[in-house]
Parts: structure tokens; sequence; C-alpha cells
């Protein structure tokens, strides 16, 4: 047997993909082993192509990601781009649902790709909106880029709460209700 094999098989067991000090297991949940951030190997990519380009042309953009599986993420991308026409800040969109995208990619100002290097880019970054998954959110601490975490679901709007303080004001959480390009 293998250890995910074990674990998957065992009733009652949960992985959880940050550290403990991230969201420590909670008194009457179900056993769970915390496995740390899990992290794609950082691969020296060359910094060239249009994505760079745009990225090193002026001020650093902000990023924009509703996360790889949002398939109907077309408001928030929508109210993203609102609010950084608002700000005169230039903005980079990476969805891999580029249909979603047809307005803003006529926009100045904006980029669009289907996928980026986290962590590459975010270093270049002035900031990153996203959804909250776990893996941007590691990617965004690892480079201390600072978030505006957008969540999507329940269990991000769990996480989001500890992350909000352990983000020191370097970011800030907005519940999707009362999303706006206002309150972005």
């Amino acid at each position: 047997g293998s250890v995910f094999g074990d674990w998957m098989l065992a009733a009652g067991r949960t992985l959880a993909l940050y550290p403990e000090w991230f969201a420590p297991r909670r008194p009457h949940a179900s056993p769970i082993v915390h496995c740390g951030f899990v992290m794609q190997a950082r691969r020296e990519e060359p910094e060239s192509g249009s994505l760079w380009e745009f990225v090193h042309r002026d001020s650093p953009p902000v990023v924009v990601y509703p996360g790889s599986g949002a398939r109907w993420s077309g408001r928030f991308l929508q109210q993203c781009a609102a609010a950084a026409a608002a700000m005169k800040r230039r903005a980079l969109f990476v969805t891999p649902h580029l249909d979603q995208c047809a307005d803003i990619v006529r926009t100045a100002g904006f980029f669009v790709v289907n996928e980026a290097p986290f962590a590459t880019l975010l270093p270049h970054a002035a900031a990153i909106v996203h959804h909250g998954g776990i893996g941007t959110c590691a990617a965004s601490l690892r480079s201390a880029c600072g978030q505006v975490l957008l969540p999507s679901a329940l269990w991000v709007t769990r996480r989001s709460r500890p992350l909000e303080t352990l983000m020191g004001g370097s970011g800030t959480v907005i519940d999707t209700r009362w999303l706006s390009g206002a309150s972005l």
C-alpha cells in the first residue's frame, strides 16, 4: 500500500494541505494530519514573451485569479476589472476560461492569460485578488504579495479569517455577497 492509498480508504481521516499553525484542528473534528503547504517546485522560467512584457512595462499590475475551476466567474472578473479601471491600475487576469474575458481583453491596461507561474509572477505584482484557494494563498504568502480574498465557498470563508490575521494588514477578505467595484 501507499500512504495516499491508506489514507484515501480510511474512514474519518483528513489530510490538510496546510501547516497546523495556519488552521489548527478543531477539538470536535475527525482525525487530521497536517501536511504543510503543497507547493509546486520553483522553476527558473525565463521572463520573456508577452506576459512578461506586460508585467514589466510599467507599474506592477494587480493579478486577478478566480481559480482554475471557476467556470462561472464572469461577475468576479467584471467587478475586478471595474475596480482596477476605477483605481487606474493595470491588471493581469489569469483564467483558463478565456471566453468570460471578451470585454476585458479589449481594455487598455489589462492583459488576459490562461495560466501564469505564480512563484515567478507574484513577486512582481502589486497584489493578487483571488478566490482563496489554498495553493494561491500559499503562493501569495511565499512571495509576500498583498492579497484580496473573495471566498467563493464556505470552507474558504472559514480559512480566510485566520489568513486575514496572518497577512497583518497586507491583505483583506471581502464577502462575495457584497462584491462590487467599489468594495474592491
